[in-house]
């Protein structure tokens, strides 16, 4: 993959992570954030800064994104 290509389903990861949290589908939810650290902890080994793990935890007990930077860019949520 390319790094363009990781990106997008960084932003795909996040979407759908973000979304379950909405729904209250703590599973998903939870599948959905440890998809986007391993997209995380790709980035980081091709040398990019990811950091991508800002997250706060909802009345349902879902982690909803509240920020991500890869390279020190602010990724628009």
């Amino acid at each position: 993959m390319t790094y363009t290509e990781i990106l997008r389903e960084v932003y795909a990861a996040i979407r759908y992570t973000n979304d379950a949290a909405e729904r209250g589908d703590v599973k998903r939810n939870h599948v959905n954030y440890g998809t986007l650290l391993a997209y995380g902890r790709i980035l980081n080994a091709m040398g990019h800064k990811a950091d991508l793990n800002n997250a706060w935890e909802n009345e349902s007990g879902c982690l909803v994104i509240a920020r991500a930077r890869v390279d020190g860019e602010e990724l628009a949520i």
